[in-house]
């Protein structure tokens, strides 16, 4: 889970404080952009649960190497990106090192939104949703959920998954508890990597939301969520370790 935090904590703080870091928090959303294509390779199906070694220091000398021949309107481009065909998407560009052909992300925590934005024809599935897939308390098949839901996301070329959902669902009048695993730390955290696992295996890179105290739909943008910072770990920041 380290790794699906570092992307999604990079991109949020490029999103969240576009006033604090400037270029810095764009140049290290870039670089965590390219770390993520470098430490997700197109995988064969594995047994569940099975995790395969990778070295992130690697992934990071790669990404450096490329971001150092990037022009600074590239960059900016790419830290900023676009609504075309995807929630969220990253231009195509050529250098002499290599060919990037974008980079798409997508919601949701249930499977592919929008299939008709990335070529799906609109004919897109949907999976059980999280708190319904943790009642079944059965690790495999919560594996396999986001293992095929991983399939599906990348034979439709998208390279992010937006998910899945692991906030605690505090709020009961909550619209969005249902793309949660539920409201215990420790299960949920359980829940959430073995998805992430399950989405990876596949080939999609997972993006774990919504960090943090993402706990209700009203005046989402707006309200103060105020936590001690014993609850903040033991509870809310938990699913995310």
């Amino acid at each position: 889970t380290t790794f699906y935090g570092w992307c999604m904590h990079s991109r949020m703080m490029m999103t969240r404080s576009p006033r604090r870091g400037g270029l810095f928090i764009g140049l290290l959303y870039v670089l965590s952009l390219f770390s993520c294509f470098s430490f997700i390779q197109p995988l064969e199906a594995k047994r569940p649960h099975q995790i395969t070694p990778t070295n992130w220091t690697s992934a990071l000398d790669r990404a450096r190497e490329v971001v150092l021949q990037l022009s600074v309107d590239t960059l900016a481009t790419l830290a900023t990106g676009t609504m075309a065909q995807c929630a969220g998407k990253a231009p195509a560009f050529t250098i002499p090192s290599l060919t990037f052909k974008g980079f798409c992300l997508q919601d949701g925590p249930t499977g592919v939104n929008w299939g008709g934005w990335v070529g799906g024809g609109g004919n897109t599935t949907q999976f059980p949703v999280g708190m319904n897939a943790a009642q079944t308390w059965d690790r495999d098949l919560i594996y396999e959920r986001g293992f095929m839901m991983g399939e599906e996301f990348k034979a439709l070329g998208i390279n992010g998954a937006m998910g899945p959902g692991i906030n605690m669902g505090r709020v009961a009048a909550a619209g969005r508890n249902w793309e949660s695993f539920g409201s215990d730390p420790w299960m949920i955290g359980e829940a959430g990597a073995l998805t992430v696992q399950g989405l990876q295996d596949a080939g999609t890179i997972a993006i774990a939301k919504h960090y943090i105290a993402n706990e209700q739909e009203t005046s989402r943008f707006t309200y103060d969520a105020q936590i001690d910072q014993r609850t903040y770990y033991e509870v809310y920041a938990y699913p995310f370790l």
